[in-house]
């Protein structure tokens, strides 16, 4: 897994390794970090108040899968093609998110 560090007050939320930029890594770190919480519950509450921030894409104070859905709207609006894996990914986040709030 890739690491990411908790400082810095130039951070962008959903660069969770912090290069800069949001991208397909980004991605993958926060659904790992989402399906990590769901086998452990209270993951979330151990981690450093910079990465909370980091992780809460859409800024609505809770870490859920619409971080991950704004995520891939960001990503597809900067990169004009991504991978199939990727586009499959974002559909297959899409359809859990939806029957979750049903």
């Amino acid at each position: 897994m890739a690491s990411w560090s908790s400082g810095g007050s130039d951070e962008i939320p959903g660069d969770l390794n912090q290069d800069g930029k949001l991208d397909s890594t980004d991605l993958q770190l926060l659904r790992n970090l989402l399906e990590q919480n769901e086998a452990m519950p209270g993951l979330f509450d151990q981690l450093p108040p910079a990465l909370m921030a980091r992780l809460d894409v859409n800024g609505d104070g809770q870490i859920d899968y619409n971080d991950v859905i704004e995520l891939c709207q960001t990503i597809l609006k900067q990169e004009s093609s991504l991978p199939q894996d990727v586009t499959d990914k974002f559909a297959s986040l899409r359809n859990k998110v939806r029957s979750q709030t049903e």
